[in-house]
């Protein structure tokens, strides 16, 4: 993450590092913050300006040049986060180990729980302002400005049964390109995802049955009506011997 003060922010193995543009590297290696948090593996400047840094396990936040770590009196945030996100509304996502939670400031929410209720790793925004979210069985695109004007939370999900053949993103390993396009590393394989050719067809494909058989008693289907052509009405039933 970059603050308005020229900083580079990442979290790595060896905990929080700030890097300046002269090239000053400065790690902050607390070991504290290692046992609350577990693994440090997010970190971002919220819109007052504090450090969250953010494991499986907990969050932190640095606050006047102190890190408190939460849920504290001033924050109900109770849940680890492998990855967190600001948006174009300055709040915060954070995908935790049970699923999906926004933070408006004032309080947690959780969303799309119907869906992910497994380890968010991956969070990321598309050019059209979609919410791409990978978890271990998927990926989800939730359109932010849908959700903030209409309270419409609907997810259009992605798995090995409708395209996405990615199994279990990694964590906070997504690129957006030049293009648009994201790039998902998974346990398996590189992801990218073009959200522009992502488009539902609502309409059901028309059915055309040409022949209906019926099973014998040697257990070999036979036809027994050829469908013709055109409108036809056909009437079936049930036999019970």
């Amino acid at each position: 993450d970059n603050d308005e003060d020229q900083l580079l922010c990442t979290s790595s193995r060896h905990g929080l590092i700030e890097v300046d543009f002269d090239g000053n590297v400065f790690e902050h290696n607390d070991r504290t913050l290692r046992d609350y948090t577990g693994l440090e593996t997010s970190v971002l400047k919220d819109k007052f300006g504090r450090i969250w840094l953010s494991g499986k396990m907990g969050i932190c936040i640095k606050e006047d040049g102190k890190w408190k770590k939460l849920p504290d009196d001033n924050y109900s945030i109770p849940i680890g986060a492998i990855s967190m996100l600001k948006d174009y509304q300055d709040n915060i996502w954070l995908g935790s180990n049970d699923g999906l939670y926004l933070y408006d400031y004032n309080k947690l929410e959780r969303v799309g729980a119907n869906i992910f209720n497994q380890q968010i790793g991956i969070l990321d925004v598309t050019d059209n302002q979609e919410l791409l979210i990978g978890s271990i069985k998927g990926i989800g695109l939730l359109n932010l400005k849908a959700f903030y004007e209409h309270a419409d939370d609907h997810i259009r999900y992605f798995d090995a049964n409708n395209g996405f053949l990615g199994t279990e993103c990694k964590h906070n390993s997504s690129f957006k390109d030049r293009e648009g396009n994201i790039w998902i590393c998974a346990s398996d394989r590189v992801v990218r995802v073009n959200p522009t050719a992502l488009k539902s067809n609502s309409n059901a494909p028309r059915v055309y049955i040409e022949s209906i058989s019926t099973l014998s008693d040697n257990m070999e289907w036979q036809p027994t009506i050829k469908v013709g052509r055109g409108d036809m009405q056909y009437q079936f039933e049930k036999n019970l011997d």
